[in-house]
């Protein structure tokens, strides 16, 4: 079988086809009916396939909505088709070739396994030819056989032949690679870390060579990355290379994408260089070592995955690893070099990437030699970097300011200034450097050792100089002021931090229109350490001096407003979210847009996280709070710190989502990065650990978690001396009364209620201590203690909380359970009752709860019968909690059960119910804990009968 060419007839169809299409376009849809009747005339056949085409312009699914999937190379087909035969049957000849069977399509065509059969040699080859529905890209198929040729590579598929078929569509013959794509043989063959790495060095390899040619892949994924039998990679399809040496005009410029395998700088239309294969090297390694890829944009409409690839960043391989149930390479080895490595590679400015792929080679190379890899060098600047980034905003806000009024040779003048005046400063900031840096220098007499002087000592010999050096220059003084106080904050010296803040303030304050630049910046600091007192007052009034500047030097577009709205925000007080989220709201739109990388996108994001944790918003605090991690391990001023706050806040919410495994991942991170980070001595390290132990807690496994908890005890001063001891100290009691040992606790915990009520200013951490404390004194049989103290938590979180929020919801269940207990059972039953109603489906455990407390007030009021039906509710309920919840809770529902099955006279289910609680108490409770002994009271008063 041959294929016919094409005849003049067949070409001069199609233009009147093109034709008629262009008038078609140019029309609303509801006149092209009319247009088709007019243009077919009496040829059916033709108005058929203008219809059929017609229908496609009417269809609602707009090329970005699409799922980016759907949208491989740009050859989506319309939802719902069939798929299209293939253009060639078996027995087709293309030159001495005959096609065997389809292998696949691609965005230009169709790849078939062929073989030789002219009779001179038997050879199986994979051909790849042009489809009939994308004959306009031929000139981009000819680029590709012409790229191919040129290569010659054991880690490419090389190019055998070429030619155009008979009705005119080009083919490629190459060399038929036969294996698996390197995903998918990694998951069947389960590779070592240092396999998976050799591998990827041969990638590396190939890839590098095709660059030595001039060569740009381009379209580099797992799919286009095979492993033969012999277990060697081989690289595949150059469809969208780009000539390096060929003028723009030549050069295939129309892109055919794998989204979640592109470069930011691909999909947003920028220059294309080798960068782009060193991002999408990123991508494979990152997918090799967790078995992730790193953006999982296949369901996403087109719109939204090149959204994600081009303003979010990738989460480090260790991150996604933690959290699968089964990762190919245990986290452990992933964090840390490897980690970095994969995010030099994928950051978003093409040139903070490796600048070649030899480079990236030879850091993976490096690691496997256990030597240090230069994507982490810089850390060493990491706290000077830190005190000095938050001044990246002034030049680029001071530059969009003037270049909305300057214009022509004003510009250039200005800038020349500007360069003039940066580059005194630098020598100015040079010389001071020098200078404070000769109170080290061994060549000088000093009454220190040779190069002994501390760092503090450093920054006080600095300090004492700024202001008589650059008197004469006050934007550069304001500016050093900020810096060395910065230094001295991370030196742990708030008195001296202190001192040259408030210096710093009032020196920005007399040049306010001269440096407004300067002066905000001093006055959103201070608005920062008002916080921290915490003095919100005084801190509003330093943001409302900050915001008549900005507006005053039309700076709304810039960091500088971004970080007054993050402030602003933090300065509102807890309880007005939808305001503190509009806040942040704001701030990210401007970092995204003016400071991607800034230090404060971090922030804010995890400021929004904290407000829809607040709201109840589970799903979206985890998604803010990821999108915050992701940006962490980008930023080049890594803030383990802050990335460990954030992956506990992480963990909080999992844990709301009842996602105990990815909440103990979480908080594990958490507790082990403040630990390398701080140090067990310190009291950073004690809030994240005390919560890694509670949620263990939580979930049964009791003995670690009393463990771990006793290790902190003997780390921590005794009474503690800050809020954080204070808050690790509350945690333990708090679960010490959980089971069942609220004697060993009382005592500790009325020490931190004390704390909490008359040293800070800490409204969420007091009504949790009194909450604790009143469920303490109900064990110990102090009733009227209990009642004080669980009314005063009630009312504390009715007055500060949503109904619905889960926290309200569970001080409203133990205040109705202690006043069931206590013969309140009319209350008891409005306050349970409420607890039902705000639980809108969510299947709650303090739901469960609650309908037990339903079924006791039944059993106080003597209705066995109701008691029954509404204990096995709360057993019903209890099982199908999707959230928070302590395994304890179960033990305590079917306690209640049993005495409600006992009081309906079923002795046998009594006892069952019993025991099965006896059984659990004892697996999660001390021994001596009461729920041990109502358990065993219940079983022997179902054996009496009664």
């Amino acid at each position: 079988m041959t294929i016919a060419p094409p005849t003049d007839a067949a070409a001069s169809g199609w233009a009147r086809t093109d034709a008629a299409l262009d008038e078609l376009i140019a029309l609303p849809a509801a006149q092209r009916g009319a247009a088709i009747t007019r243009i077919a005339g009496a040829d059916a056949g033709f108005a058929l396939e203008l219809q059929s085409l017609a229908a496609q312009l009417d269809g609602d699914d707009e090329l970005l909505d699409r799922p980016a999937a759907d949208m491989l190379s740009g050859m989506a087909a319309a939802p719902g088709a069939p798929a299209a035969p293939p253009s060639l049957t078996p027995g087709t000849r293309l030159g001495p070739w005959r096609i065997d069977t389809l292998l696949g399509r691609g965005g230009m065509g169709e790849v078939y396994r062929a073989a030789r059969a002219d009779g001179q040699f038997e050879q199986q080859v994979a051909i790849k030819l042009m489809r009939l529905d994308a004959v306009t890209q031929a000139a981009r198929f000819r680029a590709e056989r012409q790229i191919v040729a040129r290569l010659d590579h054991p880690g490419i598929a090389r190019l055998l032949d070429g030619d155009v078929s008979a009705d005119g569509r080009p083919y490629m013959v190459m060399e038929l690679v036969v294996g698996r794509h390197l995903i998918d043989w990694c998951a069947a063959n389960a590779p070592t870390l240092a396999q998976r790495l050799a591998m990827f060095i041969e990638v590396c390899d190939a890839v590098a060579y095709a660059h030595r040619n001039l060569v740009v892949h381009r379209d580099l994924k797992p799919a286009n990355v095979l492993v033969t039998a012999e277990g060697r990679v081989k690289l595949l399809d150059f469809g969208i290379a780009r000539l390096l040496d060929a003028p723009s005009g030549e050069a295939t410029q129309e892109l055919l994408l794998t989204p979640g395998y592109a470069s930011p700088e691909q999909l947003s239309g920028g220059a294309i260089t080798t960068a782009a294969d060193v991002h999408a090297l990123g991508l494979l390694l990152h997918e090799l070592l967790c078995g992730a890829p790193a953006y999982a944009v296949g369901k996403l409409p087109l719109a939204a995955a090149m959204q994600q690839v081009i303003t979010q960043g990738a989460l480090a391989p260790s991150r996604v690893a933690r959290e699968l149930p089964s990762p190919p390479v245990p986290p452990a080895q992933l964090t840390g070099d490897l980690d970095a490595i994969v995010a030099k590679a994928l950051r978003k400015e093409p040139e903070q990437r490796y600048a070649t792929v030899d480079e990236m080679r030879a850091d993976v190379e490096r690691y496997r030699r256990h030597e240090p890899v230069l994507a982490r060098r810089g850390n060493w600047r990491y706290v000077a970097g830190r005190a000095l980034r938050r001044h990246r905003g002034w030049a680029i806000g001071f530059g969009v300011a003037l270049l909305a009024v300057a214009a022509g040779t004003t510009a250039v003048a200005w800038q020349a200034r500007v360069a003039h005046e940066e580059a005194e400063r630098a020598t100015a900031v040079k010389n001071f450097l020098l200078q404070v840096f000769k109170a080290s220098d061994p060549r000088v007499a000093s009454d220190k050792p040779r190069g002994q002087a501390t760092a503090r000592e450093l920054l006080d010999v600095g300090a004492g100089r700024i202001e008589r050096d650059f008197k004469a220059q006050p934007a550069l003084q304001i500016e050093l002021l900020g810096t060395v106080a910065d230094l001295y904050r991370e030196l742990s010296e708030p008195e001296r931090y202190l001192a040259l803040q408030k210096r710093r303030v009032a020196l920005a304050n007399q040049y306010p229109g001269r440096f407004p630049q300067a002066a905000i910046e001093a006055l959103l600091d201070a608005a920062g350490d008002d916080l921290t007192e915490p003095n919100r007052v005084k801190a509003r009034e330093h943001l409302a001096q900050a915001d008549a500047l900005i507006r005053r030097a039309a700076l709304d577009a810039s960091l500088l407003r971004a970080r007054w709205w993050l402030t602003s925000g933090q300065a509102l007080e807890s309880n007005q979210l939808e305001s503190r989220r509009a806040a942040f709201d704001r701030a990210l739109a401007l970092f995204e847009r003016h400071g991607p990388h800034d230090a404060g996108r971090i922030t804010a994001l995890t400021e929004r996280g904290l407000v829809f944790y607040d709201l109840g918003d589970n799903d979206a605090a985890v998604r803010s709070y990821r999108e915050a991690l992701a940006a962490e391990e980008l930023t080049d001023n890594r803030d383990d710190g802050e990335a460990q706050t954030i992956w506990g806040n992480l963990g909080q919410a999992y844990l709301n989502l009842g996602r105990y495994g990815e909440a103990e991942s979480a908080l594990k991170q958490a507790a082990e990065l403040a630990q390398r980070t701080y140090g067990e001595q310190h009291s950073d390290y004690w809030v994240p650990a005390s919560i890694h132990a509670r949620l263990l807690h939580l979930n049964g496994q009791r003995d670690d978690a009393m463990r771990r908890f006793e290790a902190l005890q003997h780390l921590m001063p005794d009474p503690p001396t800050n809020r954080d001891g204070w808050e690790a100290l509350t945690t333990y009691a708090e679960r010490l009364a959980a089971q069942g040992q609220a004697g060993k606790a009382v005592k500790r915990q009325e020490a931190a209620e004390q704390f909490f009520r008359t040293h800070l200013h800490a409204p969420n951490s007091l009504r949790r201590a009194h909450l604790i404390l009143g469920d303490m004194y109900e064990q110990l049989g102090r009733d009227a203690d209990a009642r004080r103290l669980l009314k005063a938590a009630f009312d504390a979180y009715a007055e500060s909380e949503p109904p619905e929020r889960q926290t309200r919801m569970a001080a409203t269940e133990r205040w109705g359970r202690l006043l069931v207990s206590q013969g309140d059972a009319s209350i008891a039953h409005r306050l349970f009752e409420e607890v039902l109603a705000q639980d809108h489906d969510r299947h709650l455990a303090h739901a469960a709860l609650a309908q037990a407390g339903l079924a006791r007030v039944a059993l106080a009021e003597g209705n066995a019968s109701e008691a029954r039906t509404a204990s096995a509710a709360a057993m019903k309920r209890w099982s199908d909690v999707r959230g928070f919840r302590d395994v304890r809770m179960g033990a305590y529902i079917t306690r209640v059960h049993a005495s409600a099955l006992l009081a309906a006279g079923d002795a046998e289910g009594a006892r069952a119910a019993a025991e099965s609680a006896l059984a659990d108490s004892a697996r999660f409770d001390a021994p001596e804990a009461a729920s041990i002994s109502e358990a065993r009271a219940l079983i022997a008063r179902a054996l009496a009968g009664h």
